[in-house]
């Protein structure tokens, strides 16, 4: 089996960086070794993180399969810092890229992104049916490595919220995402 590398931002609050540690994870559980390319060489300040993925952390590439958890407007971006790592470094793998679409038209100036690929893999019937339409490059829609790595359930009472009440959860993996004016229970209201 050819050399398995993800690239993205393994270390940010995305939705992309929790793909690629959820695609780092499946694999993981398949027993198919995969190593990660930063793009970024964020540092995070979150020790689990660092912990569980710096070690799958790589600073060169190598020819291989890559598989690039990256949105189309990402694309230009990424492969410049690569090339500025390692030039030439794109040509010498196959390059396969995963990207994340929600609206019924993919615009073309991040189609012709994609079509830089050597195929592209969806997350969805949807996304696939919008991606497809837009792009010259094969299209697959592989199944979804999206299980959410949780060690222990955290019931509302543990946060101070009745049971019987409504409550909205807002977080985030790196940092404040949600305005201090709704970080704890402010207020809620009875559901029944």
């Amino acid at each position: 089996m050819p050399d398995v590398t993800l690239i993205s931002y393994p270390f940010g609050s995305t939705g992309r960086a929790e793909h690629v540690r959820a695609v780092w994870r499946a694999l993981t559980a398949a027993r198919v070794p995969a190593k990660i390319f930063d793009i970024s060489g964020y540092i995070s300040s979150d020790e689990g993180l660092e912990r569980e993925f710096r070690p799958a952390v790589i600073e060169q590439l190598s020819a291989g399969l890559r598989i690039y958890s990256l949105n189309g407007d990402e694309i230009a971006s990424a492969l410049e810092t690569m090339e500025t790592r390692q030039s030439g470094i794109f040509r010498c793998g196959y390059n396969i890229v995963f990207p994340a679409w929600e609206l019924p038209c993919y615009p073309q100036v991040w189609a012709r992104e994609l079509d830089r690929f050597g195929e592209v893999w969806t997350a969805s019937a949807f996304a696939d049916q919008c991606i497809r339409a837009a792009v010259k490059v094969p299209v697959f829609h592989p199944p979804n490595a999206c299980e959410p790595h949780i060690e222990q359930i955290l019931g509302k009472a543990y946060f101070g919220i009745p049971e019987n009440h409504f409550a909205i959860l807002c977080f985030s993996i790196s940092g404040p995402m949600c305005p201090a004016r709704i970080r704890g229970p402010r207020s809620t209201r009875s559901a029944g």
